[in-house]
């Protein structure tokens, strides 16, 4: 193992590397390991695994690591117990950090193999010694995804992968091989394709060999027809090959002697020329079920009520006829959009016009579904910027759902670009609790955002980008937002943050003014119509009052501010009564639904002493750590 190690490691990356190089440059340490791997002693080798597991956590060793396990892999010298491990490690890798393909070419490849080559790694996966075939088969994964071999690789795969096999496993691993290669060919730029001329006389026997009349009455006889249906769907996918293809199918498909079943299966060719569309249903993170629907083609599921139709579809917009969760007229593709029952669901429709876009979705739905549920994730809250307009309550319920981080750096982004507004139906407005758009956004943040949500509230609050509260709903979401961010998931940085809000005075909660209170006692006094049961005729005596009516009658003129708050939290997290510095709080909602209080300073020079204490803690701190660019203070 010592020799393959040192063979493929650079010279200016040697075990003498100085060490005080970034960890991406300087790979020693991984080197050394991987030989502990294979030492003798079992203690070594599982200390060396544990090690590497560790490092494969790490995105500044991913690259190096992941070049150095391929390398090792495709060595005909790495024992089994050693590929195991590597494979172990390679999987403990996140998916997203990896090369778009997940492989990592351990070396250059200084030129194309020949087929010749090729060949000779295909018949070493059928070789008596597990290494030799283990080694092949991971050289032929990472020529798969070259461009300039990826061609010769899946026309060699794909003449042996439908042949009659004896051994189970060199069939499955034959599957395997042209599955990676097909994907790879599938999902790469057409322009880079390198694949074999196809002749009239070929695609004209592949037909042949599907038209045989009735089923195949051979092992030999069902192999030839799932080769010649692999040939011709591939080659449905080359937009140059497409016409030919379709014209030997309608020769034979016009014979009136032309078997049922032969019809059939050459009717199923020809139709990956049709355009389609696919609807993914997702829950959160979750893909949990796709319905493939051909354009212009009704499609009734067993037990809908109704058949999905669309009629027409573009990379922007699907129009639906009929469905049976979905009403007619207009939808997105390609991005998420609420399902209109489920709560917490969406729909995501992908858009596959030609023959290609089709196969090459197969591979691409076969991904992690975490990694395309972060990709749509960001396609959409991206369309939800560039169309500039309010969210629906679907939508803000949709957001709830996706990821966590994406929807808070999408969220400074959305106020900054979008007016604020309140809704237009009645019902709506009773729905969230009169809030306005904007509000109701800060309200969800305040629920699931991270803080990278904070500096784009703090910039829509000084901006002016929000419509006051008003009396029914009388909180200020958006500083309860930023607030309750820095109290559930303080960042490195909050208590300065925290400390630079002291001083400021913005009210947490609207105070109506009196005339505004006689309006609303003059309200509460009208009789009410006739038809109306009132709760004491209902023999149910009691006064129903706006939020802002109960705090006012609750706690006269104490109101909370952003700064008592700040100074509030700021003291708790150093273990400080907030009573000493002249803080009030109460526990009155919603501030208790997000772990705070709402505080306020009984005088102004309880503020200026939070300030001065604050001004203590900086001034010991970098007594305590002068040569530090930041402050660093006891918690």
């Amino acid at each position: 193992m010592l020799a393959l190690i040192v063979a493929v490691v650079p010279r200016d990356c040697r075990a003498e590397d100085d060490p005080a190089l970034p960890v991406e440059k300087n790979p020693a340490e991984i080197d050394r390991l991987f030989i502990a791997l294979d030492a003798v002693d079992g203690d070594t080798r599982a200390a060396a695994a544990q090690r590497l597991e560790d490092l494969a956590g790490q995105p500044a060793w991913q690259s190096v690591l992941a070049e150095r396990a391929r390398a090792a892999l495709q060595s005909v010298e790495t024992s089994y117990e050693l590929r195991l491990r590597l494979k172990m490690i390679l999987a403990r890798m996140r998916a997203d950090s990896l090369p778009a393909n997940h492989v990592a070419i351990a070396q250059p490849i200084e030129r194309t193999p020949n087929a010749a080559e090729i060949d000779l790694l295909i018949a070493q996966l059928d070789d008596n010694s597990p290494a030799v075939r283990a080694s092949a088969a991971e050289r032929l994964t990472v020529l798969a995804w070259l461009p300039s071999a990826n061609g010769i690789v899946l026309a060699r795969l794909t003449k042996i992968v439908d042949e009659p096999c004896d051994a189970p496993g060199l069939a499955r691993q034959r599957q395997r091989l042209w599955n990676v290669a097909h994907s790879a060919w599938l999902t790469s730029d057409p322009a880079t394709w390198r694949l074999p001329d196809v002749t009239d006389a070929q695609i004209s026997a592949w037909v042949s060999t599907l038209a045989k009349a009735g089923a195949p009455q051979s092992v030999a006889a069902a192999a030839a027809q799932a080769s010649a249906r692999r040939q011709l769907v591939d080659l449905m996918a080359r937009d140059e090959c497409v016409a030919r293809v379709r014209q030997a199918l309608a020769i034979r498909l016009s014979d009136p002697q032309l078997d049922v079943d032969a019809a059939d299966r050459l009717k199923e060719i020809d139709d990956w020329a049709r355009p389609a569309l696919v609807a993914e249903y997702w829950q959160g993170p979750e893909h949990l079920g796709i319905q493939h629907l051909l354009i212009g083609v009704p499609n009734l599921s067993e037990g809908a009520e109704r058949p999905s139709l669309f009629d027409r579809s573009d990379h922007a917009t699907a129009h639906c006829v009929s469905g049976n969760s979905l009403s007619p007229g207009d939808y997105p593709v390609g991005v998420f959009f609420p399902h209109p029952r489920d709560s917490g669901a969406q729909f995501h429709l992908v858009d596959l016009p030609t023959p290609r876009h089709r196969l090459a979705y197969n591979c691409d739905v076969e991904r992690p579904a975490a990694i395309r549920w972060a990709e749509i994730t960001e396609r959409t809250l991206g369309w939800m910027i560039a169309r500039g307009q309010p969210l629906s309550l679907g939508e803000l319920s949709m957001l709830e759902g996706l990821d966590a981080e994406a929807v808070s750096r999408f969220a400074g982004r959305y106020l900054r670009k979008v007016d604020d507004s309140l809704y237009d139906d009645g019902m709506q407005s009773r729905l969230v609790g009169q809030l306005s758009r904007h509000q109701n956004l800060c309200c969800l943040l305040a629920r699931v955002g991270t803080p990278a949500a904070v500096p784009g509230i703090v910039a829509a609050i000084e901006a002016g980008r929000f419509l006051p509260p008003k009396a029914e709903a009388p909180y200020h979401w958006a500083w309860l937002a930023a607030l309750a961010i820095a109290n559930r998931e303080p960042w490195p940085e909050s208590d300065e943050w925290l400390a630079g809000l002291v001083a400021r005075t913005d009210p947490l909660v609207y105070r109506p003014a009196a005339s505004e209170s006689a309006a609303d006692a003059n309200d509460r006094e009208a009789a009410p119509a006739a038809d109306v049961e009132t709760p004491a005729a209902r023999g149910d005596v009691r006064e129903v009052r706006a939020p802002g009516a109960l705090w006012r009658d609750a706690y006269a003129e104490r109101t909370p501010d952003v700064g008592a708050c700040a100074a509030g939290m700021l003291l708790v997290r150093h273990r400080l009564p907030p009573s000493a510095f002249g803080l009030d709080s109460t526990a009155f909602p919603p501030f208790t639904s997000f772990g705070i209080s709402g505080y306020w300073f009984r005088d102004a020079a309880g503020r200026d002493k939070v300030l001065s204490w604050w001004q203590e803690q900086r001034r010991a701190a970098d007594l305590r750590s002068p040569a530090l660019p930041s402050v660093a203070l006891d918690r």
